[in-house]
């Protein structure tokens, strides 16, 4: 979990230098904030995610698809916010593009799995003509969606 948060923070700590790199350059062009948003998503989120893993797991292994793995996680979290963020304020001025963060179901989902958040489930069964809806708890799919996010072994207690 260590080499995990270590990768991550690794990203992030980039994310940083290209948002500022390519703020800076948009600002020296002048572009316009519609152009210089789309420049910004241009330069900080290629579409190169789950192109790489093949590849990845050939040249590295195990160890390194599981290093992929952590970067594509911080990555899709970070584009769903900050993404989403500096595309919202290309046509919204004021509080409106931080509102349209906060508006993802992911940014909740996200907090959820990490938090092991136990949530209700519905599950469906027939019986005779009617389908009943039954409500329960189901805490193992919360463990195991923690594992998947923050790289902990399913059984893991934390």
């Amino acid at each position: 979990m260590a080499l995990s948060l270590r990768v991550a923070a690794a990203y992030f700590v980039t994310i940083a230098l290209v948002l500022g790199a390519s703020v800076a350059v948009s600002l020296a062009f002048r572009h316009p904030r519609d152009l210089q948003s789309g420049f910004v998503l241009c330069s900080l989120f290629p579409n190169v995610g789950n192109t790489g893993m093949p590849v990845i797991l050939l040249a590295f292994g195990e160890a390194g698809l599981a290093i992929a793995v952590v970067l594509v996680v911080a990555q899709s979290f970070v584009s769903a916010s900050l993404g989403t963020f500096i595309a919202a304020r290309g046509s919204m001025t004021g509080l409106q593009p931080l509102l349209q963060v906060f508006r993802l179901p992911s940014l909740y989902s996200a907090v959820a799995a990490v938090t092991d958040f136990c949530a209700p489930s519905i599950y469906w069964k027939a019986s005779k003509n009617w389908f009943d809806a039954t409500l329960r708890w189901d805490c193992t799919r919360s463990r195991i969606r923690r594992s998947v996010i923050i790289g902990a072994p399913a059984g893991a207690q934390g």
